[in-house]
């Protein structure tokens, strides 16, 4: 009987009819996420708190990368969300819904969390510029503390260095040197990061410790150190020294943040309501700090980062193209140029699909040789190693191509072909966000720097791996730059985009921000500000 009425209830007209029209409302949302005075707001709201920044804490230097979804990022939310599925068959969940009477209560209501990140930023802290002890408002006992160690450490590594560089370290020095480092490395790490590094730094100090207690009971010390011992230590030293101010600079963020965002020039001038969220730290070395910022055009998702885990989330252990489902795979653009090479496709593919181009050397980068002698000599040296491994791998390119075109297969079972340079162009439009960052402006101290990329930068974004761009990924981006050059191929999205982008602001001063508060208060007088003409709809 209860299976029965489930089913009554799903097919009701009324619960479809709330399903299409939630459905439009989440689509909506991301339209107007889209448009010209979202972005705008946008480029002043991550400019006012580049400034407000720059203001508070002069000594503090940051910059801020930030973008909006794309359709097929958006889509592929949306449909894994609704896949979860079990919402939609709970009567009382309808209720909730329809009864919604604020876009917040349906949001929370309706697939909760999917408007959250459609516009997300993320405030890096790059670096501490003074190196004296910071005399400011967000000094705690915490803070102090872990300045303490972090000159401790950086003092620690130079002195080590010193020792290697004079060449007089004896093994035994040596063993309690890679020790000490050890021990620092896992006191700068936070202890969340379980899976940062193949090999944990606790079980390689265990394995250090038990070979060093065993030479001092022989007292089996050589009285100097091989290049590989020297190698190692080095590694750990970069590596300590590398996130000397990792646990630092996340948690002046912790502290300064808050107060960035409650500063009247963004909670009053800008309307901006922030909420804290969650502070996420995986195993794979990811650390952020999140909030939701509640705005007159929508939510935007901020996140905050030091520079070490900024990096580690683009390259390093925790770097975000790689997760299931972020990357993009450009294999089927390629084929043989000969159908009867002597290898199969995959063969190129996959060293070209995995070879950065910015390791490779151009031909105008090479001196020329009076002897041929000269050329062995120079394919000794790095740069020549670099030329060499560059003209094999141009050699395994000219086996393949771009193909000419794309053939695809409907529900009916019938196909066609569809031009690659027209799938190609559409398919960058429907993939790549839009992007942006925040920083200084060059001009002046007191100006924030808004950088909007164009199409081929947001599609060159989405292609890397490692925050590398491979050669593969390279054809495709100079095909793509050929056909807007060319401008035969168009479309209205494309034609919006650009025209979004060119009239975006640029420089942005405090008092630019001021003038913007104004117009955007002008606005709210004569128009019905998004948030309340959402709620009246529903």
């Amino acid at each position: 009987m209860e299976n029965k009425n489930r089913k009554n209830f799903i097919a009701s007209l009324d619960i479809r009819q709330t399903l299409n029209t939630s459905t439009q409302k989440l689509v909506d949302a991301y339209i107007g996420a889209n448009d010209f005075e979202t972005k705008e707001y946008f480029c002043y709201l991550v400019a006012a708190i580049y400034l407000t920044y720059k203001e508070m804490y002069p000594d503090l230097s940051t910059y801020i990368p930030f973008r909006i979804k794309s359709d097929y990022s958006f889509s592929a939310n949306l449909k894994k969300e609704f896949s979860k599925g079990a919402p939609f068959f709970n009567k009382k969940y309808f209720d909730k819904l329809k009864s919604a009477s604020s876009r917040d209560e349906f949001e929370s209501a309706f697939l909760p969390g999917v408007t959250d990140d459609i516009a997300a930023a993320t405030v890096v802290l790059d670096h501490i510029n003074s190196s004296e002890r910071p005399r400011k408002k967000y000094v705690s006992d915490n803070i102090n503390e872990l300045f303490d160690k972090c000159q401790n450490n950086l003092f620690f590594i130079s002195n080590v260095e010193k020792e290697i560089d004079e060449g007089f370290m004896s093994e035994e020095e040596y063993f309690k040197y890679r020790i000490n480092t050890l021990e620092r490395l896992i006191d700068s790490t936070f202890p969340e990061f379980t899976f940062e590094r193949t090999i944990p730094y606790q079980d390689e100090l265990e394995h250090i410790k038990a070979i060093f207690n065993e030479k001092e009971q022989t007292s089996n010390f050589a009285l100097s150190i091989t290049e590989k011992q020297t190698s190692d230590l080095e590694d750990l030293l970069d590596d300590l020294n590398s996130r000397a101010y990792d646990k630092l600079e996340y948690s002046i963020l912790e502290e300064t943040l808050p107060k960035v965002l409650s500063n009247p020039l963004i909670k009053e001038a800008l309307h901006v309501n922030s909420q804290f969220n969650k502070n996420v730290k995986k195993d794979n070395g990811f650390a952020a700090l999140y909030y939701i910022l509640k705005t007159p055009f929508g939510k935007i998702e901020l996140q905050a980062q030091s520079n070490k885990r900024y990096y580690e989330a683009k390259k390093g252990s925790a770097f975000h193209s790689g997760l299931s489902g972020k990357q993009f795979n450009v294999d089927d653009f390629f084929e043989l140029v000969d159908s009867n090479d002597s290898h199969k496709l995959d063969y190129y593919l996959s060293e070209l699909g995995n070879t950065p181009v910015d390791t490779l050397i151009s031909d105008y980068e090479v001196p020329s040789f009076s002897t041929e002698s000269e050329k062995k000599e120079f394919l000794k040296t790095p740069k020549g190693k670099r030329y060499a491994r560059t003209k094999r791998v141009e050699e395994l390119a000219s086996h393949i191509r771009i193909k000419p075109q794309f053939t695809f297969t409907d529900k009916s079972g019938s196909t066609q072909q569809v031009p690659t340079d027209q799938y190609l162009f559409s398919l960058a439009c429907s993939i790549s966000p839009y992007m942006g960052v925040c920083s200084s402006g060059h001009t002046s101290f007191s100006t924030a720097t808004v950088h909007s990329k164009n199409l081929v930068n947001e599609f060159a974004e989405v292609l890397r791996k490692r925050d590398s761009t491979t050669y593969l990924g390279n054809m495709l981006i100079t095909r793509l730059e050929n056909i807007i050059k060319d401008g035969s191929i168009t479309n209205e999205k494309y034609s919006k985009r650009e025209k979004i982008s060119n009239s975006l602001p640029r420089d942005i001063s405090r008092r630019d921000i001021l003038n913007y508060a104004e117009r955007l208060d002008f606005y709210f007088m004569h128009n019905t500000p998004y948030t309340e003409k959402d709620e009246n709809e529903l």
